[in-house]
C-alpha cells in the first residue's frame, strides 16, 4: 500500500488487526469508544480519540479535526438493528455522519453479511441493495463514494466457532479470517475503488460440525461443501484479483 493518511473510526477487534496488518508505513488516526483503549493505543504511538456516539439523541459531534488530513476512513463500528432499535440506530449514524463532515475522500465502511435473508441459497451483493439496509443507506445517502464491505463471522485468533453455543450444526459456515478481512480493506484502499459493495467471506463453506470437529479434535476430513445459506465471495475474487490467505474456516484456528 503507497503511504497514505487513513482514519479509521471505532478501533477495536478487527481496528486492532488491521494495525498490525498495515504497519508503520501509512500514518493513522484513530477514534475508540472508550478512554483506556485510547491511552493504550496512543502509547505505541497512534494519534487516538474517544468519542462516544449517542443512539439516544441527535448530539450532533463536531466534524473530526484531522479530515483534512485523511486521505481515507474505514468506519468500523458495529451498526445493526440486532443490537437496538431503529431510532436508536437512527441517531447513532446521524451522529457519526456529523463527526465525518463534508469528508470528500475514500470512505470504506464495515456491514455485515447478516444483512441476507436466512434462506438456504447462495447470496450475492446484487441479491440485496444497499438503499434497502437501514445502516447502509444512511451512509450512502451522505457519502455517495461509500464502499460496503459486508463481511462474514469475523475469526481467527481467539475467536474459535467452538466456544460459542452453535445450533443448526449441518449447516455451512460463513466466515472470514481476520488476515483476510483486513487484506480486504487495504486492497479497496489501494485500488482507490468508490461506491461499490463487496461480500468479504471465505470461498469454502465446510458445515459448523466439520469447522468444530476440526477445532476440538484436529479432525480434517476431505472438504465437502455444506448445503445451505451461503455468501458468495465471487465479485471480490475477480474484481479485485483478491487472493485468500485462510480460504477453508476449518484451519482458521491453525494461525494465531
Amino acid at each position: 500500500m503507497e503511504n497514505q493518511t487513513i482514519g479509521i473510526i471505532g478501533c477495536g477487534w478487527l481496528g486492532k488487526k488491521l494495525l498490525l496488518q498495515i504497519g508503520e508505513d501509512q500514518k493513522i488516526f484513530l477514534t475508540t469508544s472508550n478512554e483506556e483503549t485510547t491511552k493504550e493505543l496512543s502509547k505505541v504511538g497512534y494519534s487516538s480519540t474517544a468519542i462516544h456516539f449517542s443512539d439516544s439523541e441527535a448530539n450532533i459531534a463536531k466534524p473530526w479535526k484531522h479530515l483534512s488530513n485523511l486521505d481515507s476512513i474505514v468506519m468500523l463500528i458495529p451498526l445493526s438493528l440486532r443490537r437496538s432499535s431503529k431510532e436508536a440506530l437512527t441517531f447513532k449514524i446521524q451522529n457519526i455522519v456529523a463527526f465525518m463532515g463534508d469528508f470528500k475522500g475514500q470512505l470504506v465502511l464495515a456491514s455485515s453479511t447478516g444483512v441476507y435473508p436466512s434462506d438456504p441459497k447462495l447470496y450475492k451483493e446484487e441479491d440485496l441493495s444497499p438503499e434497502t439496509i437501514l445502516t447502509e443507506s444512511l451512509i450512502k445517502e451522505r457519502f455517495p463514494q461509500t464502499n460496503i464491505l459486508r463481511f462474514a463471522g469475523l475469526m481467527g485468533g481467539d475467536r474459535l466457532l467452538s466456544k460459542y453455543k452453535v445450533t443448526k450444526t449441518d449447516d455451512p459456515v460463513n466466515h472470514i479470517h481476520y488476515r483476510d478481512a483486513s487484506s480486504a480493506i487495504q486492497r479497496v484502499i489501494e485500488e482507490q475503488i468508490s461506491g461499490e459493495t463487496y461480500n468479504i467471506v471465505a470461498p469454502m463453506y465446510p458445515s459448523k460440525k466439520e469447522v468444530i470437529e476440526s477445532q476440538e479434535d484436529g479432525i480434517l476430513t476431505p472438504y465437502k461443501e455444506a448445503t445451505g445459506r451461503k455468501i458468495a465471495s465471487a465479485k471480490l475474487i475477480a474484481e479485485l484479483d483478491f487472493k485468500f490467505k485462510f480460504p477453508d474456516p476449518r484451519t482458521f484456528h491453525l494461525t494465531p
